[in-house]
Protein backbone atom coordinates (compact mmCIF):
# COMPACT_ATOMS: atom_id res chain seq x y z
CA UNK A 1 0.00 0.00 0.00
CA UNK A 2 1.44 3.64 -0.89
CA UNK A 3 1.64 5.71 2.04
CA UNK A 4 0.76 9.04 0.30
CA UNK A 5 -2.80 7.61 -0.85
CA UNK A 6 -4.70 10.26 0.66
CA UNK A 7 -2.75 12.89 -0.48
CA UNK A 8 -1.97 12.18 -4.48
CA UNK A 9 -4.17 10.58 -6.71
CA UNK A 10 -2.89 7.25 -8.32
CA UNK A 11 -1.38 7.86 -11.79
CA UNK A 12 -2.59 5.07 -14.37
CA UNK A 13 -1.48 5.18 -17.41
CA UNK A 14 -3.36 3.16 -20.53
CA UNK A 15 -2.22 2.87 -24.21
CA UNK A 16 -4.99 2.34 -26.79
CA UNK A 17 -5.93 2.76 -29.96
CA UNK A 18 -7.23 5.94 -30.17
CA UNK A 19 -6.57 7.28 -33.94
CA UNK A 20 -7.03 5.02 -37.43
CA UNK A 21 -8.81 1.71 -38.11
CA UNK A 22 -9.85 0.97 -34.62
CA UNK A 23 -10.40 4.06 -32.83
CA UNK A 24 -13.87 3.70 -31.99
CA UNK A 25 -12.83 0.65 -30.24
CA UNK A 26 -10.07 2.73 -28.07
CA UNK A 27 -12.68 5.33 -27.18
CA UNK A 28 -14.99 2.72 -26.22
CA UNK A 29 -12.43 1.19 -23.41
CA UNK A 30 -11.15 4.48 -23.10
CA UNK A 31 -14.96 5.38 -21.47
CA UNK A 32 -15.30 1.88 -19.77
CA UNK A 33 -11.47 3.43 -17.45
CA UNK A 34 -13.42 6.88 -16.69
CA UNK A 35 -16.05 5.70 -15.72
CA UNK A 36 -14.06 3.09 -13.57
CA UNK A 37 -12.58 6.22 -12.05
CA UNK A 38 -15.88 7.93 -11.22
CA UNK A 39 -16.73 4.95 -9.33
CA UNK A 40 -13.56 4.63 -7.25
CA UNK A 41 -13.74 8.49 -6.84
CA UNK A 42 -16.78 8.08 -5.03
CA UNK A 43 -14.92 5.48 -2.58
CA UNK A 44 -12.34 7.94 -1.98
CA UNK A 45 -9.52 6.62 -4.56
CA UNK A 46 -8.55 9.08 -7.06
CA UNK A 47 -6.92 8.52 -10.09
CA UNK A 48 -4.75 10.98 -12.25
CA UNK A 49 -5.55 8.65 -15.89
CA UNK A 50 -2.82 9.54 -18.80
CA UNK A 51 -4.03 8.08 -22.48
CA UNK A 52 -1.81 7.49 -24.79
CA UNK A 53 -2.58 6.93 -28.81
CA UNK A 54 -0.54 3.42 -29.61
CA UNK A 55 -0.34 1.31 -33.01
CA UNK A 56 -1.18 -2.13 -32.88
CA UNK A 57 2.27 -3.42 -33.09
CA UNK A 58 5.38 -2.86 -33.82
CA UNK A 59 8.44 -0.42 -32.05
CA UNK A 60 6.04 2.33 -31.57
CA UNK A 61 4.17 0.36 -28.94
CA UNK A 62 7.39 0.12 -27.06
CA UNK A 63 8.08 3.64 -27.32
CA UNK A 64 4.90 4.88 -25.91
CA UNK A 65 5.32 2.30 -22.69
CA UNK A 66 8.39 4.16 -22.14
CA UNK A 67 7.46 7.50 -22.45
CA UNK A 68 4.21 6.41 -20.16
CA UNK A 69 7.05 5.19 -17.49
CA UNK A 70 9.77 7.88 -17.78
CA UNK A 71 8.38 11.20 -18.08
CA UNK A 72 5.00 10.60 -17.01
CA UNK A 73 5.81 8.32 -13.98
CA UNK A 74 2.75 6.15 -14.09
CA UNK A 75 2.27 3.70 -11.08
CA UNK A 76 0.53 1.14 -13.38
Amino acid sequence: ARADMDDKPLRIGATLPLTGNLATYGELIRGGIELAAEDLAKEEIKLDLIFEDTPLSGAGVITVVNKLLSQDKVEG
